[in-house]
């Protein structure tokens, strides 16, 4: 049976900030980040 997938929260464990660019706030992470392009991301420490 077809379902639909999405709307979850994901938590990955072990990215790292790389860089942090203040004046266009960007942050840098290394790893893979869950989501489609243009999704919200949320970071946690």
């Amino acid at each position: 049976m077809a379902g639909r997938m999405g709307n979850d929260r994901v938590k990955m464990k072990g990215l790292k900030v790389v860089k942090i660019f203040p004046e266009k706030n960007y942050i840098l992470i290394s790893g893979s980040v869950p989501g489609h392009i243009g999704s919200t991301v949320f970071i946690q420490k």
